[in-house]
């Protein structure tokens, strides 16, 4: 049985500031989630509501390879 673990996210990102500091943020964080044995498994855009107002600038999905990391 694998340890790993998912972590799903939804984002606001509040314009394109928004985007451009999460996009720093984002790249620094996952260089270190890399290193550690995880990773981005799925990010993709909403363009709709998930459910009824819930609709967020984006989805993804990150792994980490253990609750420990």
């Amino acid at each position: 049985m694998s340890d790993e673990i998912f972590m799903f996210n939804a984002l606001w990102l509040k314009g394109d500031e928004g985007r451009r500091q999460y996009g720093e943020y984002g790249s620094r964080a996952m260089e270190l989630v890399e290193r550690l044995g995880g990773g981005l498994d799925y990010a993709l855009v909403a363009d709709k509501a998930v459910q009824d107002d819930f609709v967020p600038d984006v989805l993804a999905v990150v792994r980490y390879p253990s609750r420990e990391v």
